[in-house]
């Protein structure tokens, strides 16, 4: 695999992962004129289902233009399937179109209320955008939703960090980062923030 391709895989692992990028400014969602796929009511789950598998693998590709047509062909079969809008947001949020994936990671939310994957997902475009008072909501969420999931408790502390949080809140999600996360990166970061070092994650 060339070094661009194994590029491309580890930024699509990395959101999945819920590890977050360093992307501009997105204002919020929805936004301008996007709007998401629209399709007539007929709805064929089997196919969509299909589909966004063929979208899995051409994102894990670093094939995203291939990802965004299977994806959307998905939601043309079921426009109510939330797994494609989610991983369609996903594509959207690594090509930077922070607006498209803010979109579809909210309208992935309302059509599956106890999935925590698509707030955690908006979670960080919203933080991102410096958008934190929402991003800290949605973290929130998803952590009450999958309280086991500690990429989420992370994401949880490194925001309200950024807002300038130190509350008892803080230093327990910070314990918990150490002592059960099995990310290296997270695990310093952890340590250092504990010291009051005041080193930024990115």
């Amino acid at each position: 695999m060339c070094h661009r391709a194994m590029k491309h895989l580890c930024l699509a692992l990395m959101l999945m992962a819920a590890c977050g990028c360093n992307p501009n400014r997105v204002a919020d969602a929805p936004i301008g004129n996007y709007r998401t796929i629209t399709a007539e009511p007929r709805r064929d789950t089997e196919a969509a289902k299909r589909l966004n598998r063929v979208g899995l693998e051409h994102l894990a590709a670093g094939e995203y233009d291939e990802a965004v047509d299977a994806f959307v062909r998905a939601l043309t079969e079921d426009v109510e399937f939330g797994p494609a809008h989610n991983n369609l947001g996903k594509v959207y949020y690594i090509q930077k179109n922070w607006y498209k994936a803010a979109w579809e990671f909210e309208y992935a939310g309302k059509l599956l209320p106890r999935h925590a994957e698509p707030r955690n997902n908006l979670g960080l475009v919203l933080e991102q955008a410096g958008e934190l008072d929402r991003a800290v909501d949605q973290y929130r969420q998803a952590v009450g939703l999958e309280p086991g999931v500690i990429a989420y408790r992370g994401n949880l502390a490194r925001a309200l960090i950024r807002r300038g949080d130190r509350t008892d809140e803080v230093r327990k999600l910070l314990e918990l980062i150490v002592e059960n996360d099995t990310r290296p990166e997270w695990v310093l970061w952890a340590r250092q923030q504990q010291a009051g070092s005041g080193v930024r994650f990115e």
